[in-house]
């Protein structure tokens, strides 16, 4: 006989731990660890590629690195390194500030591992590439 599902509760989401991977960092001794997006986090990476995307714009690529740096790196304890503001951004001087701590290569690495832990690769590209070509023509829509 197969198990049943479980039910979920409101307690399980709220007690719900993001999956983390530590991503080496010879260059500073030791491993960062980074923390996968959380829902929130993820739609609003989805609608700025959805929007740049419709409106034809070439991606501002200042700071991506560091921005995505800022939104994955956590402590042991799963805290954010670098807290968001209210509005879920970090500030130009923080992200100067990871750009010029944590060298390209290292950057690269975190940028890689954090689209691979949330599920963030070709594949989602793909889909927001699909969906927005489908809102042009007018055969889909996007609440």
């Amino acid at each position: 006989m197969a198990d049943k599902l479980k039910i979920l509760t409101a307690a399980d989401f709220e007690s719900r731990r993001f999956k983390t991977r530590d991503v080496p960092a010879p260059e500073l001794g030791g491993a960062l660890r980074i923390r996968e997006f959380d829902g929130e986090q993820r739609e609003a990476w989805e609608m700025e590629a959805r929007r740049r995307f419709r409106a034809g714009e070439e991606a501002d690529m200042r700071f991506a690195r560091a921005q995505m740096a800022a939104r994955v790196l956590v402590d042991q304890e799963g805290d954010f390194l670098y807290p968001p503001d209210d509005q879920g951004n970090h500030d130009e001087e923080t992200l100067r500030r990871i750009n010029r701590n944590l060298g390209g290569i290292l950057l690269d690495r975190i940028y890689d591992e954090a689209m691979d832990l949330s599920g963030l690769l070709v594949r989602a590209l793909d889909d927001v590439r699909k969906n927005s070509e489908s809102d042009r023509n007018g055969s889909g829509s996007i609440d």
